[in-house]
């Protein structure tokens, strides 16, 4: 990639990233608003909870597969091979986190909250976790073909969507609809990217047997596997942080800690250096992994 279009690119998902943390301002005003801190505090404990279980159920697929999709060059055979790998195993790995969420649902309530009068709300996280992941199989297309336009409408359009619509149920239903809103955010984003990725040519990959969908799965999962940890650590400590204020300060005190942490880690956040790394993330991507995956396919033929 060239340095302008480096920049052209840098520029457009700032601007992307810039129209997100506004709307994320809105939002955080809006039920700070309607609801006061303890709101703003069971929201944080929600998402906190919705991130944790995605970045450990997404195995770090979606970052991964940008990897194996930058490095295809233009051949389709194998940029549908991954597509497809990509787009059912985060299906299968979202759908086995929404079931576990739901089964534990009790004691993740009482372990977070204190008690189990959220428990309902905290078992439909799972289809949150799961829309989480539908998400980013369909961003991580648009950022590995390099459809940077696309990947910033996608961004933008779903982030205001979801910002209406969850806003609208809390406004309807106060407290209730916090679980709503949370759902609205990636469901959103999975409507706005499937209207992009249904322009993009389809699938010429002949149908996968399970054995080549395992050999193609398995170094999108090794490599995954790195980025996953990471993001992890970070997003499991956040929570248990959340949990442990909850039950010394209650729901009001997480609702003072959320503000804090948002206007310290995002609002004085980067977002250019944020977006050119992940634009860099691109660039450097020219290896021979997506020779390997090929190599391991036909071996399993």
């Amino acid at each position: 990639m060239s340095s302008r279009g480096l920049i052209k690119s840098m520029l457009i998902i700032g601007s992307a990233q810039l129209v997100n943390i506004l709307l994320s301002i809105l939002r955080m005003k809006v039920l700070a608003v309607l609801l006061g801190p303890a709101g703003v505090g069971l929201l944080g404990i929600f998402n906190s909870l919705q991130g944790t279980v995605s970045t450990f159920a997404g195995l770090g697929l979606n970052s991964s597969g940008v990897r194996q999709i930058a490095t295809t060059k233009g051949n389709q055979k194998e940029l549908s091979r991954v597509r497809t790998v990509l787009l059912w195993a985060n299906i299968m790995q979202g759908s086995v986190a929404m079931a576990a969420v739901w089964m534990m649902r009790e004691r993740l309530a009482v372990w977070l909250l204190g008690d189990a009068v959220h428990a309902g709300q905290i078992g439909l996280i799972g289809i949150g976790v799961l829309l989480s992941l539908l998400a980013g199989s369909q961003t991580a297309l648009l950022q590995g073909i390099r459809r940077i336009g696309d990947l910033a409408r996608v961004t933008t359009l779903g982030a205001a969507g979801g910002t209406v619509a969850g806003l609208m149920t809390v406004w309807l239903q106060g407290q209730e609809g916090l679980i709503w809103f949370i759902l609205a955010q990636p469901l959103a984003a999975v409507l706005v990217a499937l209207y992009f990725t249904r322009k993009l040519p389809k699938s010429t990959a002949p149908k996968l047997t399970p054995k080549e969908i395992w050999v193609v799965w398995q170094p999108l999962a090794a490599l995954g596997g790195v980025f996953m940890l990471g993001g992890l650590a970070t997003a499991a400590t956040l929570l248990l942080v959340r949990g442990m204020i909850v039950q010394e300060l209650g729901l009001a005190g997480a609702g003072f800690f959320a503000a804090s942490w948002g206007i310290t880690m995002t609002y004085v956040g980067f977002p250019f250096l944020m977006c050119l790394a992940k634009i860099k993330f691109l660039s450097s991507f020219r290896s021979g992994s997506s020779v390997i995956i090929s190599s391991a396919v036909s071996r399993a033929r």
